[in-house]
């Protein structure tokens, strides 16, 4: 700048006009730093909102894991208690009426389970006392005859047990089947001869390895466990051969299988699930092992 002094001299002045430290030129000449100060502020933020979900998520899961493992069919809350999620209320709602409805069906069936065993047991002890008074007031005249008397005893004696067996497996207080000494070899020579009849359809044979060995069991249980399973391979076996070896602790059945065949249990409603339950009483296993052509189960006692 041209300045003219007092004494007609002329002098040039220049001003020189620092920057400040803050100016937004060092912004606009690097705008990676902006980019990454927002990142880093963004990803903070998503990792405490992250962190926030997770703790409040965490404590009502564990809330409802804790619930869903401590119900029991037969102690049955009235009410879900409250999650504080509207997804984990419903489902919580959802398991528990289910198993509402599952235990409604269990006492029907433990009910009607009681009420027909009841039933049962005068009309087989007076088929029990007339097969006796049979016995003594028309001696069988021949090994028929003979025959035909043993089966009805026989047959009307197990069913006793039967009901005996039922009628336990219904009651809600602890109590113990009396065990005797049964001849394991006898009793299995009985059940198939009382299931035989399910061969007349079919071409099915027997090969029967057993054991001439004699265990304390309670009898009536004992046999409803034999019957099932030689009732089962009975039913899904159309023809071929039933393998059966018996020894003094353990029973094993093998049948020829077809995926394609119904698996349904028939005969007194009782079944695989009857067989389970009997076992998980008395303390016994049930294995089973089922390929594409052959189905083995195991009891072992």
């Amino acid at each position: 700048m041209r300045v003219a002094t007092d004494d007609s001299q002329v002098r040039y002045v220049s001003y020189i006009k620092p920057q400040r430290p803050n100016s937004n030129k060092f912004r606009l000449q690097d705008p990676m730093v902006l980019i990454a100060i927002c990142g880093s502020v963004a990803f903070s933020l998503f990792v405490l909102v992250l962190f926030y979900l997770s703790r409040s998520y965490r404590r009502p899961l564990k809330h409802f894991l804790g619930w869903a493992q401590s119900l029991e069919l037969k102690k049955l809350p009235a009410q879900s208690p409250d999650f504080k999620f509207q997804e984990l209320n419903g489902l919580a709602n959802v398991m528990l009426d289910s198993m509402a409805s599952n235990a409604n069906a269990l006492k029907r069936e433990r009910d009607f389970l009681g009420y027909a065993s009841h039933e049962l047991r005068n009309p087989i002890m007076t088929l029990m006392s007339n097969a006796r008074l049979l016995r003594k007031a028309v001696p069988a005249s021949n090994a028929k005859e003979q025959q035909i008397q043993d089966r009805i005893s026989r047959a009307s004696s197990t069913m006793k047990g039967i009901i005996e067996t039922l009628l336990w497996l219904n009651r809600r207080e602890d109590t113990t089947l009396i065990s005797k000494p049964v001849q394991l070899s006898r009793l299995l020579d009985e059940v198939i001869d009382e299931l035989d009849y399910m061969r007349d359809t079919k071409e099915i044979e027997f090969t029967i390895d057993s054991a001439n060995a004699t265990r304390n069991l309670p009898e009536g249980a004992f046999r409803i466990l034999v019957t099932n399973m030689v009732r089962n391979a009975l039913q899904h076996t159309s023809e071929g051969h039933i393998h059966i070896s018996q020894t003094d602790c353990s029973l094993t059945v093998s049948n020829p299988y077809s995926p394609e065949e119904s698996t349904a249990s028939t005969g007194f409603g009782l079944g695989m699930l009857l067989i389970q339950q009997i076992s998980d009483k008395f303390g016994w296993s049930i294995e089973q092992t089922k390929s594409s052509r052959m189905f083995t189960i195991t009891a072992r006692f």
